[in-house]
This record gives C-alpha cells, sequence and structure tokens, in this order.
C-alpha cells in the first residue's frame, strides 16, 4: 500500500528488470510509473479558536488545500461532555457551529475531532484535534455586609 500524506500528487516509480536464460538477447528493463494522489489538508487549523465564552456560538470554518478538480468532505463531531448543556455531544459536516454553555462555575475543555476526506477513498483522510476552553458565565455575588456610602459619592 502506498500512502501519501502529503496534499501533493507523488510518482513513484517501479522498475523491473525481465531476464530470460534461454535468450539473454531478449533481457530488457521496464518502468511502471504510478501517481499517489495527495491526502486533503486544512490549512487554517491553527486558527480554530482555543478559548470560548459560555452561552455564545462557537464558530470555526475550515480551509482546505487540495487538487483541483476533487471533491473533499469535512466532518466534525465534539467528544462527550457532561458539563456542556445541550446535547453531550455533537457533530456535523463543513464548518462547526454551535453553541456551547458551560453549566459549572470553572473552565470546561470541549474536544472536538475533524477529518477531512476525498471522496470515493474511505482510506484518504486527514484527522485534526481540536481544544477549546468553555469559560463560565460571570456570576454576580452578593456581598454579605452592607457598604456605608457617604452623600456625594
Amino acid at each position: 500500500m502506498l500512502v501519501n500524506k502529503t496534499n501533493k500528487n507523488i510518482k513513484v516509480t517501479y522498475t523491473y528488470k525481465l531476464e530470460s536464460s534461454l535468450c539473454p538477447s531478449a533481457n530488457t528493463t521496464q518502468a511502471i510509473i504510478v501517481t499517489v494522489e495527495g491526502a486533503p489538508q486544512i490549512t487554517n487549523i491553527d486558527e480554530a479558536p482555543k478559548l470560548h465564552c459560555s452561552g455564545t456560538e462557537y464558530t470555526f470554518n475550515p480551509t482546505y488545500d487540495y487538487i483541483t478538480g476533487s471533491t473533499v468532505a469535512i466532518e466534525w463531531e465534539r467528544q462527550p461532555n457532561a458539563h456542556i448543556e445541550g446535547s453531550s455531544s455533537g457533530s456535523g459536516r463543513g464548518s462547526i457551529r454551535e453553541t456551547l454553555t458551560n453549566k459549572t462555575d470553572a473552565p470546561v475543555q470541549v474536544s472536538y475531532k475533524m477529518k477531512i476526506s476525498r471522496s470515493g477513498c474511505a482510506d484518504d483522510y486527514t484527522l485534526y484535534d481540536i481544544n477549546v476552553t468553555v469559560y463560565p458565565e460571570p456570576k454576580w455575588t452578593q456581598q454579605s455586609t452592607p457598604l456605608d456610602i457617604c452623600s456625594g459619592e
């Protein structure tokens, strides 16, 4: 199996030497050239937001680099997390767009897997991890003792 993990086509040359003990003058060498197509790659994965405020829409629009004329599919899945309101996990195709609400008073880590694949080739894909810290919504806390304020302050 030939695997090309770049986004460019690579040519591989196989050279065969054909020999005959009965007819040495018929010995010959032949080459077969195979093109291994490049794997699609997300080019802006490092730009995926890593910090997020609870209760707002998280968005990441992936861009990719791949050979012209080929069709790619982008799929994502959010790993289960009981501290995120709504569904405990999520999934979709293309861009990530979903509201993340942190149900706790502390930052929560949310993990996504994003897969880009070439249509028609099930084993030709690249997998990425996106980790996002979702900060809780600010909460008002009342002071337990009243404050003395002078007139005019």
